[in-house]
């Protein structure tokens, strides 16, 4: 009796209690993904995950309830519980037709990563499908566009090979001439005698400069202008959500 009545409660909490998940990856709203594709996206957005530890989502909408591309995809990001860690790292893809608009946001670590150059690259490729309305495409050219850069940024902890065969190299080199110095200059016979008389003459000759004139010339050597951030190949654009948090991002017209 006693085991069935705490089998009860146990039920009555779970059931009482909600189960906390993630929050979906994606959320084609717009209706513009085959069951297949939406599957072939899941996979590639899992797999940056576990590789990147950050944050990824795809979002497509036909009612931007007004707002901005820009500012419903970065509310999107916030309400659905997107990132990861106290940066909320990540990224979101959305495909806006109301508003005929692609756009990228991002939050946390992932602003390090996405520049603003590899954004307008990420979208130039987005573009090119999206405007012919293969929108899973576009969608699959981000996601791999970012693996590719996150790739490119991690460290290396291999030690190159040619640095390792580069020192071989030199401490071969540098023993040779230790040993061949040292073996030409040991005084190993007891009949050497240093010629001391010889080797100790000292000629000295005197010599004197002097400073007839001189002519200063002065010119004004113009210092190169200040880089604008917007030119740096590094530099990443950032701006506020509605709710004060800082994000990266842009997007392209489609029309």
């Amino acid at each position: 009796m006693i085991k069935k009545l705490s089998l009860l409660v146990l039920f009555c909490l779970l059931i009482s209690f909600p189960v906390l998940s993630a929050p979906s990856a994606i959320h084609d709203d717009a209706g513009l993904f085959s069951q297949e594709e939406t599957a072939a996206l899941s996979e590639e957005i899992q797999r940056l995950q576990e590789q990147t530890q950050m944050d990824y989502a795809i979002v497509t909408t036909r009612d931007a309830k007004g707002k901005t591309a820009r500012s419903y995809a970065d509310d999107f990001y916030e309400a659905q519980g997107y990132g990861v860690g106290e940066e909320h790292s990540g990224m979101l893809y959305l495909i806006d037709l109301d508003n005929q608009e692609i756009y990228i946001s991002t939050e946390g670590q992932m602003l390090h990563h996405l520049t603003d150059d590899r954004i307008e690259s990420l979208l130039d490729d987005a573009f090119t499908h999206a405007a012919e309305e293969h929108y899973a495409d576009s969608a699959y050219s981000v996601l791999q566009g970012v693996g590719d850069y996150l790739a490119q940024d991690a460290p290396k902890n291999h030690f190159p090979l040619a640095l390792l065969i580069g020192s071989i190299a030199g401490l071969i080199a540098s023993l040779s001439t230790f040993f061949a110095v040292k073996s030409r200059y040991s005084l190993t016979h007891e009949t050497y005698h240093y010629p001391l008389h010889e080797k100790s003459t000292l000629h000295l000759t005197v010599s004197e400069d002097r400073l007839i004139h001189q002519t200063l010339t002065h010119r004004k050597i113009p210092k190169d202008p200040p880089s604008s951030p917007s030119s740096s190949h590094n530099h990443t654009t950032t701006h506020h959500s509605s709710s004060g948090r800082t994000h990266g991002g842009g997007g392209r017209r489609l029309s």
